[in-house]
């Protein structure tokens, strides 16, 4: 006998594909690992990669047993969306998935609970929006978030003013700790100096991620900063170059000021190396100050076609 069947809807078939789970679009086997460690651990909803670098070297042996090895070593910044707040915090999670992918990758996290989501986008976050309409998505338990994808990034006057005000308050702020630390050589503390510097990278970083993102980082280690500063800029990475031993030193002491600080006594960081380290955050001042001056020139330029665009519609709308 035979049985008739009807057709599915397009509501049950949403319906089941919820009930079935995740949708992984990605054919990276690095990815795929790191994916599946977050959502074992740390309930992973949905992941956007925002960026992957890979570098390949080769490395050669001449001494008995003589071989050349070919070394990949992969970059990704993700941002990711869980149910819940993870328990480790950002440094302890990034370094679990490093070792979990065997040192093979370095994954910058970018992370929100789901109702941190949903709360932002209630009030407008030009951050997520930018997420949402232009990253990538390589995993999700379902398609929640799709509904954001028709919210516009928002360039009223008014966004722009608090732009504009955040950027001249962490300037000025890295402005300030720079000068605290024109003193005479004699009276220098090298821990003490390194950390001002620090404090000053740290102010520019956090301005420049607000006036190309509009994101405000919870966490704000030197390394991390940075590498979000690189998605926008490239003279982080030439100023803070480690192609020697003395530059990958400066930035090492630079990146660990706060712990030196705290728990050493001797630091065996000479006068040469601050001076260094000094004319390396000078420039880098400078140079962020250039970029800002030109993204926020591009924020005006956007902010005042919205208003055109405003002003236009208004007048074509019928008088009642």
């Amino acid at each position: 006998m035979k049985t008739k069947t009807t057709p599915k809807t397009p509501e049950i078939k949403r319906n089941q594909s919820s009930k079935q789970g995740s949708l992984l679009k990605t054919k990276d086997s690095l990815l795929k690992k790191i994916i599946a460690y977050l959502r074992l651990h740390h309930h992973l909803n949905a992941a956007f990669l925002i960026s992957k670098q890979t570098v390949s070297t080769e490395r050669q042996l001449h001494f008995p047993p003589m071989k050349k090895a070919p070394v990949r070593q992969f970059t990704y910044t993700l941002f990711i969306i869980t149910e819940k707040r993870t328990p480790l915090n950002p440094a302890e999670l990034m370094d679990a998935l490093y070792n979990h992918t065997q040192k093979q990758a370095k994954v910058y996290l970018i992370s929100f609970t789901e109702k941190a989501v949903r709360d932002k986008m209630t009030f407008g976050s030009n951050f997520l929006k930018s997420i949402f309409n232009s990253v990538r998505c390589i995993f999700s338990v379902n398609l929640w978030w799709e509904r954001y994808k028709s919210y516009k990034v928002n360039h009223h006057p008014m966004v722009i003013d608090r732009i504009n005000v955040h950027w001249e308050t962490r300037f000025q702020r890295a402005n300030y700790l720079h000068n605290l630390t024109v003193y005479n050589e004699s009276d220098q503390d090298p821990a003490a100096y390194f950390e001002i510097l620090q404090k000053v990278i740290q102010q520019t970083c956090l301005g420049l991620i607000y006036v190309f993102w509009e994101y405000k980082p919870s966490y704000t280690a030197l390394p991390y900063l940075l590498h979000l500063c690189s998605h926008f800029a490239d003279f982080p990475s030439q100023i803070f170059n480690t192609h020697t031993y003395e530059n990958h030193h400066i930035l090492q002491q630079l990146c660990h000021a706060d712990h030196l600080m705290k728990f050493r006594i001797h630091t065996y960081l000479s006068l040469k190396q601050t001076d260094k380290a000094w004319q390396k955050c000078n420039e880098f001042l400078k140079m962020s100050e250039s970029l800002a001056e030109q993204r926020l020139q591009f924020l005006d330029m956007e902010s005042l076609e919205h208003v055109r665009r405003v002003k236009t519609k208004r007048q074509s709308l019928p008088v009642q």
